[in-house]
């Protein structure tokens, strides 16, 4: 015979039980067959017990599929991620293009780039559908506002603008069709303007940064109106003609502002043809419809 297992209990004071004691038979059967597993059939049980616990806990971590990077293929993604790519572009394309013209002001364009956050494979096949398939309209914002430090509100003009261009960062790249309206600004915008030179938009300072900024597009048709109250011609607007001709693109069309139909383009026809000349790409880098 074995020696007995012998079991203590240790029960605080006002214990009422009752006290159940429940012992694994086989437990009692592999005590009694070996002389010194009475004396540690507790503690190889113990043992027993976590190891089979950490084989499973290690056999678990193994099968656990890896971490893919956003960018990368993930065979086993789920949700939107898992749809095929024909799927996922036509929904960037429902959610970024628009029948008409995107205005980056509209809150609509807000809203919808959100979902560029999502992840980074996300954004990174999303945004060449937002740039590259959107047309962008950069107008005269004759809106005012003042910052918190200056009670004095001032007409946002082309700020917006100069803002967007330098916020969107490398996916200034993945522009292919902008129309950019060249409007004055108006007496009641800018009444701390008195002269009416000053107010055209040849002297303006952050739409001249903008068309420094677009030379670094890679534009595929871009679209230009001149309004104003005096005629573009080659003498009033050397410094500035010579911004824009900086930028090219493969498709140039000067016209009047759609919104505006009834007036005319602002620009001499001496200044006109050389212009779109010289922005026209040659050879052009897209097929231009």
């Amino acid at each position: 015979m074995g020696r007995p297992i012998e079991l203590t209990f240790q029960i605080p004071p006002g214990f009422k039980g009752p006290l159940v004691v429940r012992l694994d038979r086989k437990l009692l059967t592999s005590a009694g067959t070996d002389p010194n597993s009475a004396k540690h059939g507790t503690d190889d049980a113990s043992r027993l017990w976590f190891a089979k616990r950490h084989r499973k806990t290690t056999q678990s971590m193994t099968k656990r599929p890896a971490k893919h990077s956003a960018g990368t293929h993930q065979p086993n993604a789920t949700g939107f991620l898992k749809l095929p790519p024909e799927l996922r572009n036509k929904i960037y394309g429902l959610l970024f293009v628009s029948q008409n013209e995107l205005r980056f002001s509209n809150p609509q364009f807000s809203l919808s780039s959100a979902f560029l956050r999502t992840c980074k494979q996300v954004h990174d096949e999303g945004r060449t559908v937002l740039y590259g398939e959107s047309t962008f309209v950069f107008e005269r914002n004759r809106n005012s506002r003042s910052p918190f430090w200056d009670p004095v509100a001032k007409e946002i003009g082309y700020k917006d603008m100069r803002r967007f261009l330098t916020m969107i960062g490398d996916n200034l790249a993945l522009l292919r069709q902008i129309r950019v309206v060249f409007e004055d600004a108006t007496p009641s915008s800018l009444p701390y303007v008195r002269s009416q030179e000053e107010r055209r938009f040849i002297h303006d300072e952050h739409l001249i940064e903008c068309l420094r900024i677009l030379r670094r597009a890679e534009l595929k048709k871009l679209t230009l109106c001149f309004h104003g109250r005096k005629t573009l011609t080659e003498y009033d607007g050397v410094s500035f003609l010579g911004r824009v001709c900086e930028i090219q693109a493969d498709k140039v069309d000067i016209i009047s502002n759609p919104r505006c139909w009834y007036m005319e383009s602002k620009i001499h026809y001496t200044v006109k043809e050389p212009l779109v000349k010289s922005m026209t790409r040659d050879p052009p880098l897209y097929t231009v419809k």
